[in-house]
Order: C-alpha cells, then sequence, then structure tokens
C-alpha cells in the first residue's frame, strides 16, 4: 500500500472536509488522491448550489425579477414556485383593480384561505353595491317627496286659499244685511263665486291626481274606451264653462273610433287640455276635440283651439315644470299641474303628447294612445 493512499476511513474524513469546504464557497488549492478525479463534479455542485441559493434568497426577499438559469429538479421546484408566486402577483393586483374573478390554484391550504378571502371580498362588494344602489333610490325618493311636499303646500297656502278666500268674503258680503249689492251686483258677484269655487275644484282634483301618481297609488287599468262617448261626456260636461265665455266646443271624430286606455286617465287628460284650451281662448272663439287613425297602430287626439297662443321659449316648459303658470284671457289662474298630469297618465299608457302653437293664433294640443288589441 502506497504511503499517500488512504484506507477508507480517511477517505470518508477527508471527503467529509472538502465537502465543507464547497458548502462555504472555498475550493481546495489540492484534493488527497482519489478525490482529485471528482473536483471538477464538486466544483459544478458547489455553483449550482450558490445559484440556488441565491435565486431562492432573491425570492424570499421579493425580487420576483430575477432568474436561474441551472436545470436540476431543485431548480425546476424553484422556478416552477417562482412562476407562481409571479403569477399570484399579477392576481392580487387584478383583485386590487376589482376583478373578484380571480381564483388560484397555489399551495394547498393556501390557495383555499386566498380564495376565500377573495369571495369574502366579492360578497362585500357586491352587498356594498346594493347598499349604495337602495341609498341612491332613498334618496331620489326622499327629493321627490320633498319637492313633491313643497308644492303641495305652496298651492294650498297661495292657489287653493286665495280663491276659497275671496269667496268667503264674498260670501259674508252677500250674507250682510243690508246687502251691499243691487240685484245686477248680486248676479256678478255670484257667478264670480261659481268661477272661483268651479277652479278651486279643478285645481284640488289635479292636486290629489298628482299626488296620487307621484306616490305610485294610482293604477293603469288599459280598456276598450270608445272614444264617441267620453269625448261627448266632455264636452257636454265643459260646455257651460266655454258658454259662459261665448266659446264654441265641438267634436270631430271618424265613426268607432276607440282606444285602448285606462278610461279614467284618459277622461283626465281630456278635461284638463279642454279647461286649458277654454282659458286661453278668448270670447267667440272655437275648440274643436278631433281625432284620427295614425299608421303605426296608434290614436291621435288634439285639442285645437283659436286662443292665445303660447310663446316658443314657453312651450318647452309646459310639460316638465309644474311651476309654470300663466293666466287666461280672463285673468284665470292654474296651479301648472294640469299639464304634467296629463304627460304622466299619456305616458303611462304608452303614448305620447306634445303641442303646436303660434303666438296669436292657436294652439293644438295632441296626443297618442293605443289602438285597441284585435
Amino acid at each position: 500500500m502506497h504511503n499517500n493512499s488512504l484506507d477508507n476511513a480517511e477517505l470518508l474524513k477527508s471527503l467529509r472536509a472538502t465537502l465543507g469546504e464547497f458548502a462555504e464557497g472555498k475550493v481546495p488549492d489540492s484534493l488527497p488522491d482519489g478525490l482529485a478525479d471528482i473536483l471538477p463534479e464538486l466544483e459544478r455542485l458547489r455553483l449550482y448550489n450558490s445559484e440556488v441559493s441565491r435565486f431562492a434568497l432573491e425570492i424570499s426577499n421579493g425580487n420576483l425579477s430575477t432568474k436561474i438559469g441551472q436545470k436540476g429538479k431543485l431548480a425546476g421546484s424553484l422556478k416552477n414556485l417562482h412562476a407562481g408566486l409571479r403569477h399570484l402577483v399579477w392576481q392580487t393586483q387584478a383583485i386590487a383593480k376589482g376583478d373578484f374573478s380571480q381564483r388560484i390554484d397555489f399551495m394547498g391550504d393556501f390557495s383555499l384561505s386566498f380564495n376565500a378571502m377573495v369571495q369574502d371580498l366579492q360578497d362585500a362588494r357586491a352587498h356594498l353595491i346594493e347598499t349604495n344602489r337602495e341609498l341612491s333610490q332613498t334618496n331620489e325618493a326622499l327629493k321627490k317627496a320633498n319637492a313633491m311636499r313643497d308644492k303641495m303646500f305652496s298651492i294650498i297656502g297661495h292657489d287653493l286659499r286665495n280663491p276659497i278666500g275671496g269667496g268667503a268674503s264674498l260670501l259674508e258680503m252677500l250674507a250682510n244685511e243690508p246687502c251691499p249689492f243691487d240685484e245686477e251686483g248680486k248676479h256678478a258677484a255670484l257667478v264670480s263665486l261659481r268661477d272661483s269655487m268651479k277652479s278651486a275644484h279643478q285645481l284640488l282634483e289635479n292636486l290629489l291626481s298628482w299626488a296620487r301618481n307621484q306616490v305610485g297609488e294610482v293604477a293603469c287599468n288599459p280598456e276598450h274606451v270608445d272614444l264617441d262617448h267620453i269625448v261627448a261626456d266632455i264636452v257636454h260636461l265643459m260646455s257651460s264653462v266655454a258658454s259662459a265665455k261665448q266659446i264654441s266646443l265641438a267634436q270631430n271624430l271618424p265613426n268607432g273610433l276607440a282606444v285602448y286606455a285606462d278610461r279614467n286617465m284618459l277622461d283626465t287628460v281630456l278635461r284638463n287640455l279642454v279647461g286649458n284650451a277654454i282659458k286661453f281662448t278668448p270670447k267667440d272663439g272655437r275648440i274643436t276635440i278631433e281625432g284620427s287613425m295614425n299608421n303605426d297602430g296608434f290614436i291621435r287626439l288634439c285639442v285645437a283651439d283659436t286662443g292665445m297662443g303660447i310663446s316658443p321659449e314657453n312651450i318647452g316648459r309646459l310639460f316638465k315644470d309644474t311651476t309654470f303658470t300663466t293666466y287666461g284671457t280672463n285673468n284665470e289662474k292654474g296651479g301648472g299641474l294640469g299639464l304634467n298630469i296629463c304627460r304622466e297618465f299619456v305616458v303611462r299608457n304608452g303614448g305620447t303628447i306634445g303641442v303646436e302653437s303660434v303666438l296669436g293664433r292657436g294652439s293644438r294640443f295632441f296626443f297618442t294612445l293605443p289602438a285597441p288589441k284585435s
């Protein structure tokens, strides 16, 4: 046996020492006999270990932009971990931007906990969205209720209070002894009182209809409505008011014309349009209720008058502004609700409403309603 040869125990001891130096990153200047042949393999192992350690350290420090060029099972596992972590970072960024559809399949229990957290976030966001929607609806409802309250107080405090108060004063004068009026004066006072009470009654009807419609208490029940009958009833009802201003009120409808609409709403629309036409038509004027069949399956109704007409700037306010009101030819005043009610009722029955007018020559208020279903 040569002097520099080692027995198995000595060789194992030397190998341990050499591997320890490699683990510390050192390369021995010389190797005992029996180990020199594996020096390249040990050096490759040292470099591999150093690169893998560096890569793992970079990942643990959060540097996911690092790369590794080594191959092998350990390096491959680290590469898979690296790729998974990079994808996880991308997913968390997507979640942070609101994409709660992200789910991961990564590291067992961690995936379950992470996906459960994302689901909780998704549920919380959906609940928050629904809560915001409900709050927005509640806020709009409160605004609408406040506007309706203010409008009602305004009408009650001014538009209804004035004619009722004036009527009460007039009745007190008529009841006094001696009466300050002669027979002709009494008649004129009674006519004035009658007109004032009719105006107040119509305003109150409109106010109640508008308020009930705002809170959804007016049901829309469309049915087959014969226009000949309902228009004839309107003409009969409004004739005395028109006659007081010496205005002719007539109808011009084809026989058998009918609509599919709510009868009460249609009656309210026609009464308001005819009442407005009487208000803004002077003595010896004409009002005609017309009707025709459109080609689109709708019936067109129109209340035409030879009255004051409407300026272009006021036309845009007619069906939108409940506070907009003007005085008639005999200084009749409305509450600004009639046309707003007309628009809401026509729309609820599936129709449209509009106006054509020339200042000083008259107006044509028209609306459409569906024809009866065949």
